[in-house]
């Protein structure tokens, strides 16, 4: 019937049939008939305004047939894709849709027909090529998520030849020419290109408005999409947080954001599990530092500007994440970040000034981040805790620890056990910086462990698989595409959570936040046996001594003359002193004192990306002003080689600029059972050997006065806690998946008892 545009429907059977209809008649294509009352009066709101003249402005420009003038090479450019006349012609099928103007949608399907025919994008002989256009498969992946919405909106023009043509061309030239390549089954549901946009956006809007005529495009594309896409993400959704890290982590959530509001809008039902959505999206929420910076974690590209930028990728998912899972702290964080929505220079790409005006109900409202909790723990597969005293201070402490379960790569970096420690500056940091993908900056130093506050053991004989052998946690990873190759490839477990707890006053401010986790499966057998590190923050009411930490690390290894190492990652250069390093930085300074191994050795690093003396060079940003933290340099501590087992125990206090000289010595408390130390009124005390601690064994604190002791690392029960004279000052229940037990009593000896 469509002669040469008849094409070949996608095999049946590879996926299974999704458990989704699309409804009947159109618009369905994030606009259905039950929203199009509420959209079209809210369009002219004061929130949206700008957007709304700017849809205009592009809804009534000249579209010149939508067809593209030839690659003209002798301009170096060997593309001729258009953005701004794909969103024109877009703005016209919206404006047919709220206008019900049968003419405007005559025009946008001819406008998008000349597109098409007319589109040519030259093949990249060589990534980074001057003049050939990079990532192309976001250009025809958008040229695809347009014509869905043409598709849907324009519906009642469009002749059965039109249609043909324009699913025709989706299957022929644009699916070829996206990464999932067609059939769209390339790449992976976990990580890489194929978790953005061209399955959950570019593909399912295009299947949902063509399902009446091409019903295999739905039933592939959404079949996909139940098998591997959502089985994943409702696992690690749960945890609250995205595994990507703070630019790649907004923008593989977006395209989840818009997959689920596709399939909403028109099927009438969720896609991913809906209870745990927005969480994800607020888990970048409390990744902002108090001086309106992001915590540097996996690949970050905000730091590629020469102000930390949150205008783009960050803001975007607050939008977003407000919009879809009606989430009025995000949404007043992209309010806030986008000048209440009165920058049109927002409307690009992905959030065009349609999509804004589709997504933005000002009845969902806006609340502070401020009335959030201090503190939250991030589960399996992240294994995070963040806290900070309060958050309407730019000054105020934050600590930021991480176990890191289950290793996706790509964007993640190998830094489980890492923390970070903020205090009116960053003090304790991460020190990496993503290049290009790939380049020496970005896989041999920031995605590795040494960019990081974490462990080294360094095995001269390790197989690195091509990475500078650092002595970092395994290198061997690949990205990860199905949740059976995250659950059960040998490279992705590294680490488990064995226990965690945040306290938090009447007033909502942090008090404490603990984390601790076995991060043996991060390194390789042949060089660790068992790696733990425990690490409690205390937030103190002192104002000038606002934090101490607490970090315990037990390494064994089956080699003893392999070299251990504790990382410290500074922004200026510390001054040692005998065990102590401190830092100063923004008027804060960091006190941290080694007490075990008593024997350590310490050696500063002075200079950023620096790997055996060598230090390494940015391939694509060398003179470009940036904002990126690099750091000065780092401090080793390490203890004599030929021990199979070290224990290294540090304290820290974050403190004013001029008050570290108020911060005394620790001191040291050595038991058969348990390692501890105490300082500023603060007693620690955690494992020596065993995983969970089961039998009596006795703690001392030192100190003026009365103490507040915490004994980590407890199996689950009742505790008690006995004085000197055998009297019992206290008992507490012990819960599973916590293992602390606090009390507060003078400094002195006490045994504790199950």
């Amino acid at each position: 019937m469509n002669g040469k545009w008849e094409s070949t429907p996608l095999p049946s059977g590879v996926y299974r049939k999704p458990d989704l209809s699309v409804r009947a008649g159109h618009p369905r294509v994030l606009v259905n008939e039950e929203e199009l009352s509420r959209l079209r009066a809210r369009l002219r709101h004061p929130e949206n305004a700008v957007a709304y003249r700017t849809f205009r402005a592009a809804a009534s420009a000249e579209l010149g047939g939508g067809r593209l003038a030839p690659i003209d090479e002798a301009s170096g450019k060997y593309y001729n894709y258009d953005e701004a006349r794909l969103m024109r012609i877009e703005a016209r099928a919206f404006a047919s849709l709220v206008d019900a103007d049968a003419s405007a949608a005559r025009e946008a399907v001819d406008a998008y027909l000349g597109y098409l025919r007319t589109l040519d994008i030259r093949p990249i002989p060589k990534r980074y090529t001057p003049g050939y256009m990079n990532d192309q498969y976001n250009a025809f992946g958008f040229v695809l998520f347009v014509g869905g919405e043409l598709y849907d909106w324009c519906y009642g023009v469009m002749t059965d030849a039109e249609r043909a043509e324009i699913t025709f061309r989706a299957r022929t030239e644009l699916g070829p020419r996206l990464e999932v390549g067609y059939p769209p089954m390339g790449q992976g549901a976990v990580t890489g290109h194929g978790s953005e946009f061209q399955l959950l956006r570019d593909w399912l809007c295009f299947a949902i408005a063509a399902y009446d005529e091409y019903p295999d495009l739905f039933d592939f594309v959404a079949g996909r999409l139940r098998d591997e896409f959502v089985p994943v993400r409702n696992y690690y959704y749960r945890s609250g947080a995205h595994h990507q890290g703070n630019s790649y982590g907004h923008c593989r959530h977006v395209p989840d954001l818009i997959a689920q509001l596709l399939v909403r809008v028109g099927c009438g039902r969720e896609l991913f599990d809906g209870r745990y959505l927005a969480d994800v999206g607020r888990s970048f929420l409390y990744n902002l530092r108090p001086d309106g910076t992001l915590l540097r974690l996996g690949d970050d590209q905000n730091e590629r500007f020469p102000e930390y930028s949150l205008y783009l990728t960050y803001a975007g998912e607050m939008f977003y994440t407000g919009s879809v899972c009606r989430d009025p702290y995000c949404r007043y964080e992209a309010k806030r970040l986008w000048r209440d929505f009165s920058d049109e220079s927002i409307f690009k790409k992905s959030l065009t000034p349609v999509m804004f005006l589709i997504l933005n109900d000002p009845s969902i409202g806006t609340l502070d981040h401020s009335t959030l909790p201090t503190a939250v723990w991030h589960g399996s597969p992240q294994g995070t805790v963040i806290a900070r005293r309060r958050w309407d201070d730019a000054a105020a402490p934050m600590v930021y620890m991480k176990i890191g379960e289950l290793f996706a790569a790509n964007h993640e970096h190998k830094d489980a056990g890492q923390f970070q420690i903020f205090y009116r500056g960053i003090l304790a940091e991460d020190s990496g910086f993503y290049d290009a993908y790939g380049t020496p900056v970005d896989r041999d130093y920031s995605k590795s462990t040494l960019a990081h506050n974490c462990i080294l053991i360094r095995d001269p004989d390790e197989n690195t698989y091509g990475c500078r052998n650092v002595g970092g946690q395994k290198s061997k990873a690949s990205e990860v595409n199905t949740l059976d190759d995250w659950l059960y490839a040998d490279y992705t477990l590294r680490a488990r959570v064995l226990g965690r707890e945040l306290s938090c006053d009447a007033s909502g401010e942090c008090r404490l936040a603990y984390l601790a986790g076995d991060l043996t499966g991060a390194y390789t057998s042949e060089k660790a046996s068992c790696v733990r590190r425990y690490m409690l923050a205390h937030f103190t009411d002192d104002a000038t001594r606002p934090l101490v930490f607490f970090v315990l690390d037990r390494i064994t290894s089956p080699r003893p003359e392999l070299k251990k190492t504790f990382l410290l990652h500074f922004e200026s250069e510390p001054t040692l002193g005998e065990n102590t390093a401190v830092l100063r930085q923004n008027g804060g300074a960091l006190v941290c004192e080694t007490l075990l191994p008593r024997d350590a050795e310490r050696e500063l690093v002075r200079g950023s990306f620096v790997i055996d003396g060598e230090p390494l060079t940015f391939t694509r940003f060398a003179d470009r002003p940036l904002s990126v933290e690099k750091g000065w340099g780092r401090l080793e501590i390490s203890p004599r080689r030929g021990r199979e087992t070290d224990l290294l125990l540090h304290v820290a206090c974050a403190c004013d600029d001029g008050s570290e000289g108020k911060v005394p010595r620790a001191s040291l408390f050595e038991g058969e059972t348990v390692v501890g130390a105490s300082l500023l009124g603060y007693a620690a005390f955690f494992p020596r050997e065993a995983l969970a601690l089961t039998e009596p064994f006795a703690v001392e604190g030192k100190g003026n006065g009365t103490l507040r002791y915490t004994v980590a690392g407890l199996s689950p029960g009742v505790w008690r806690v006995l004085r000197r004279d055998g009297s019992e000052l206290c008992r507490s229940l012990v819960s599973v998946g916590v293992g602390t037990l606090h009390f507060t009593a003078p400094e002195g000896a006490y045994t504790l008892t199950r």
